[in-house]
């Protein structure tokens, strides 16, 4: 009795343990964070961006995007934040990268705000951002080790080099701030949707599908599901006299296979009609086959994953 109740003190006595969250469910975590950051940054880009074509010379005022771009630098400046816990022992090189990229865009946004009108700030900003470009790429090659990206870093490197001494010496005017700003707008909006399709794809194993669809034979059926399209369309362009052009024919060939049926084109003779037919039902049969595949794909891919975890 006594060394039960012995043994009962010590268990009362441990701290109990902490939960720790897994690496993989941390991961996945700071992914989606970051994915909704892209897409709030991808829509004040966007939306930045379409505003910029209606300033005119002498009404800045109006319509200032500046505080807008202030405000994707601070969403960028949180984007690096939160991926700090992923590299804090693992990757000091990606720790100190975040670090710096956080107080660089909270220091840019802070001039950007504060100093609105002066293309001084679009200037350091666009620098800024070529810099994080080309540091992100260096570092990701650097981590992956492969060859074949060493020639793709490099173009990509001098191309952002290209972009960084081209916003440091743009003219101080309103035509030199309109540049500035839709090119840095433009970039941001690429890494946006980047970042956007990373979150997206980043769990897809892209040998399982390689391998999926050696086995289905998918490229074969894509294959020529274009070529029906392409000829099609061609034929649809030729004989239906509402269809002006090559692309009216492509477009309407596209919302007959999806079977979204969009009605602002439509098939008026037999023989289109009867053509129509045919895509139809055959592009219903290649959805069905993808749809198929998609499902074989999951279903390997999480087999693969329960055979590693078991290993």
């Amino acid at each position: 009795m006594k060394s039960a109740k012995r043994e009962k003190a010590e268990k009362e006595k441990k701290p109990r343990e902490k939960k720790q969250i897994s690496e993989l469910t941390k991961r996945r975590t700071v992914k989606a964070a970051d994915g909704i950051l892209a897409a709030f940054i991808l829509i004040l880009s966007l939306h930045s961006l379409a505003t910029s074509f209606f300033v005119i010379e002498d009404s800045l005022e109006m319509n200032n995007p500046y505080p807008q771009v202030a405000l994707i630098f601070v969403l960028l400046g949180i984007s690096q934040l939160i991926k700090i816990p992923l590299h804090s022992v693992r990757n000091r090189k990606r720790l100190f990268f975040h670090l710096f990229f956080v107080i660089a865009f909270f220091a840019l946004a802070t001039f950007i705000f504060f100093d609105r009108y002066s293309v001084k700030s679009l200037q350091w900003a666009g620098a800024g951002f070529c810099l994080y470009l080309i540091g992100n790429r260096i570092l990701f090659t650097l981590e992956r080790r492969r060859a074949r990206d060493i020639v793709f870093t490099v173009l990509y490197c001098l191309l952002m080099l290209f972009f960084f001494f081209l916003f440091l010496d743009a003219p101080a005017e309103v035509d030199g701030e309109m540049f500035a700003r839709i090119i840095l707008l433009a970039m941001i909006i690429f890494k946006a949707f980047v970042a956007i399709l990373v979150m997206s794809f980043s769990e897809i194993q892209m040998g399982v599908l390689l391998k999926i669809i050696r086995k289905t034979c998918t490229a074969e059926i894509l294959a020529g599901l274009m070529l029906l399209i392409a000829t099609f369309s061609y034929v649809f362009y030729v004989l239906e006299p509402g269809m002006e052009t090559y692309g009216d024919g492509l477009w309407y060939s596209f919302a007959v296979v999806t079977t979204i049926g969009f009605g602002d084109h439509a098939a008026t003779m037999g023989v289109t009609r009867t053509l129509s037919v045919i895509l139809g039902i055959y592009g219903i049969i290649v959805v069905a086959l993808i749809t198929s595949i998609i499902v074989n794909f999951y279903t390997e891919v999480k087999d693969h994953n329960e055979e590693e975890e078991e290993q």
